[in-house]
């Protein structure tokens, strides 16, 4: 199984949890290098007991944030609005006492020390996100339009009225912004009214649906609510992040770097969406995720040989047939 822990990460911060994770998973292996006097490790790179225990326990306590993690990173999914709720739970997973009963049987004083930290960072979480929660929340407003009862209840926030007031507001101003410039005032005062209105009527069918079931597939379902749709697509295609934007940043130096400074925009553009294809939603912690890139890349060059083929037994001006599915 030790192939299972050579993994992509994708911040800092993931490699440093694999890294810790490693400590933890070859402990038993450590511990049998250390009574070999042979390798002459020096005292000060030796771990004790307290240390592995406080390794494994760092593992419990950042596992949540990378879930969390990945979750906003997604951009082929609605995360804006479910970053509120992500967020309270992972405040509430964090609470100091939470991992108590995993650490049973560990040095009382790493469970002290996890604790502390989990202190830490639930504070330092709730600081950074408290606008998310406040009136001008562009994550509110994309919950707002959600399904699902009780969007608007949070264990470690509270959501007063008057916030849910602007939240709704906010809303309204948002379908009027994107209006044509030359609407005349009299149709924008019309509109604003119909889309109250229609606001108001939209969180009642909300609060009645299943909260699993995917916004871009209920909208859709309710054309009486049209004036609200531009409202609900904007906010539904913000994305949580900028993840996904600064891997195509990376990604791109790699097929533009200093040695192909000189590469044809369309070719680079050719190139960069390949790349694309071939990574797109594989999982990059697993050699499961290696295999599905690599059978990719082994579909790409099939077609791009069977394509080949076709141009050559082809007479000479005939078109060649176009690649097999969009994605090629």
């Amino acid at each position: 199984m030790y192939d299972s822990l050579v993994v992509d990460v994708e911040t800092r911060w993931d490699s440093e949890l694999a890294l810790v994770e490693r400590v933890v998973y070859f402990d038993s292996v450590f511990l049998e290098m250390y009574g070999i006097p042979q390798l002459g490790i020096p005292v000060e790179c030796i771990l004790d007991r307290f240390e592995f225990d406080l390794a494994y326990g760092m593992t419990l306590v950042l596992t949540p944030l990378r879930v969390f993690t990945k979750f906003v990173q997604n951009r082929n999914k609605v995360t804006l609005a479910y970053v509120p709720r992500l967020i309270d739970d992972l405040i509430s997973s964090l609470a100091p006492g939470s991992f108590a009963a995993r650490m049973m049987g560990r040095t009382p004083e790493s469970l002290l020390e996890l604790e502390k930290f989990q202190a830490c960072l639930v504070t330092s979480i709730r600081a950074r996100f408290s606008d998310w929660f406040e009136g001008d929340s562009l994550a509110l407003e994309a919950l707002y339009l959600t399904p699902g009862p009780d969007r608007f209840v949070f264990t470690n926030f509270v959501i007063t009225p008057a916030i849910l007031d602007d939240v709704r507001a906010n809303i309204v101003d948002d379908v009027i912004e994107l209006l044509p410039p030359n609407t005349p005032q009299a149709r924008i005062d019309l509109h604003r009214q119909v889309a109250t209105y229609m606001l108001q009527l939209a969180r009642s069918r909300l609060d009645d649906a299943n909260q699993d079931l995917d916004p871009l597939v209920w909208w859709p379902e309710n054309p009486d609510l049209s004036a609200l749709f531009p409202a609900a697509k904007m906010l539904f295609s913000m994305p949580a992040s900028t993840g996904e934007d600064e891997r195509g940043f990376s990604s791109a130096g790699f097929t533009l770097n200093q040695r192909r400074s000189r590469l044809d925009l369309d070719n680079f553009r050719h190139e960069h969406r390949i790349r694309h294809f071939l990574t797109a939603d594989a999982d990059y912690n697993s050699q499961n995720g290696r295999r599905e890139r690599l059978l990719r890349a082994h579909g790409l060059l099939e077609e791009y040989a069977r394509l080949v083929q076709v141009a050559a037994a082809a007479p000479a001006g005939a078109p060649a047939d176009a690649p097999a599915g969009e994605n090629h």
